[in-house]
């Protein structure tokens, strides 16, 4: 019955392919944070299916959780979004607007690692464009980002890694033998603690 149980519960949180990942976003700016929204049914991944669209990052508005449509961007202030997939899996912030480099992203790759039926991680990539050549800062053209969701197996990534690991270890046992054969070889040999013999009486008696 346990096991039962515990495969039905697996089976809720797995996924195949082209089923809908959950998924939230949220926008900072200015000191100012946007409520967890969630993606439009278009723009949420679908699991093991590849997708390429174009997202228009909100602006929250001062002292408000939602975003405003005639909210200005602040060049001294960055611009950041953040993706959230599945249960758990939270992806870090990511700068649409990078005003110390004075940068505006351009494109963003979301690459999933997944084993047969699940998320394990996921890795995001961007590229940027100088935002000099943009005749304004609050350009649409500024926070609409060109968006790549890519899917891989977890063991794309994990072969190196594990490969690494296992030689570190074999290292390490290796030496671990060698010191306790060292520690062996250099101990003196117990002497035995019966079997002598004493001489009583000009016999020889055995103890």
């Amino acid at each position: 019955m346990l096991v039962l149980l515990v495969s039905c519960l697996c089976l809720t949180e797995a996924y195949f392919r082209g089923d809908r990942v959950a998924s939230t976003y949220q926008s900072r700016h200015n000191g100012w944070k946007t409520a967890a929204l969630e993606l439009p049914p278009s723009q949420v991944p679908r699991f093991g299916e590849q997708t390429k669209f174009i997202f228009k990052t909100p602006i929250p508005a001062e002292g408000s959780t939602l975003s405003g449509p005639e909210v200005s961007i602040n060049e001294t202030s960055d611009v950041k979004l953040q993706f959230s997939f599945g249960n758990s899996l939270l992806a870090p912030w990511v700068p649409i607007y990078d005003s110390k480099k004075r940068e505006v992203i351009e494109s963003l790759i979301i690459t999933f690692y997944t084993d047969k039926y699940n998320l394990v991680r996921v890795a995001q990539e961007y590229v940027f464009k100088d935002a000099t050549t943009i005749a304004s800062i609050n350009h649409p053209s500024v926070t609409a980002v060109e968006i790549t969701y890519r899917w891989r197996g977890a063991e794309d990534q994990d072969n190196p890694y594990g490969i690494f690991v296992m030689f570190i270890s074999a290292v390490v046992a290796c030496v671990v033998l060698l010191v306790l054969l060292a520690r062996a070889d250099g101990e003196p040999s117990p002497r035995g603690s019966g079997g002598g013999a004493a001489k009583i009486g000009g016999r020889t008696k055995r103890k």
